[in-house]
């Protein structure tokens, strides 16, 4: 009985083991890669730009981050309330163009 018990031990140890050099060689495999993608927006930082529009196009946080920053601030305008405002395009000042790429910069 000592036998299959030190048998079923030793196959289970091996399999854990084998388990964790998996994990470890994914892990390194995945921080090679952050660096190297880092190394390449430090060495082309037009990219930064283009990288943020993608994170900001797959999880759109600046929106939520927003929303959540200033409900009051932003209130949801009322049927009655549009149809009485003029429409017309607004300028926007060059601080407040992007605010989404900023808060991605930041992420990134």
């Amino acid at each position: 009985m000592d036998n299959t018990h030190s048998i079923s031990t030793e196959i289970l140890t091996f399999i854990v083991r084998v388990l964790g050099l998996v994990m470890l060689l994914v892990g390194l495999y995945v921080g090679i890669k952050v660096i190297l993608e880092a190394w390449h927006l430090y060495e082309q930082p037009q990219r930064i730009e283009r990288f943020a529009t993608a994170i900001e196009q797959g999880s759109h946080i600046d929106s939520l981050l927003a929303s959540l920053a200033s409900p009051a601030a932003n209130p949801t305008p009322q049927e009655s309330d549009i149809d009485q405002q003029d429409i017309t395009p607004k300028t926007i000042s060059p601080e407040h163009a992007k605010p989404d790429i900023r808060m991605t910069y930041f992420l990134a």
